[in-house]
């Protein structure tokens, strides 16, 4: 399947009260119930890696990055256990509620 996963993995209908309950500290598993599974992720360490230098910070951290209709937001997960940043999302949020 490759890096990608199909549109199905995201949950259904993504909602501006999900995106605001994303936290830094939240399990993954809180937040893979709040907004489900990445679309994308791929580990800090090794984007870096293809450049030739990691950063100490990057080490044992992902990049989950969710597609919507309303835009990408990400989600940095530390030691795959915690949400350490939560990216983005604030122009998601907005788009949504502009919809309404």
């Amino acid at each position: 399947m490759g890096l990608f996963k199909s549109k199905e993995k995201i949950k259904q209908g993504i909602t501006a009260e999900n995106l605001m309950a994303l936290k830094e500290g939240m399990t993954v598993k809180e937040a893979i119930q709040r907004v489900g599974e990445p679309q994308f992720a791929m580990e800090s360490a090794a984007a870096f890696a293809m450049f030739g230098s990691v950063p100490e910070w990057a080490k044992g951290k992902e990049n989950w990055v969710y597609k919507t209709p309303f835009g990408e937001f990400q989600l940095i997960v530390q030691d795959k256990k915690t949400v350490a940043e939560v990216k983005f999302v604030e122009g998601v949020i907005e788009k949504i509620n502009n919809q309404n």
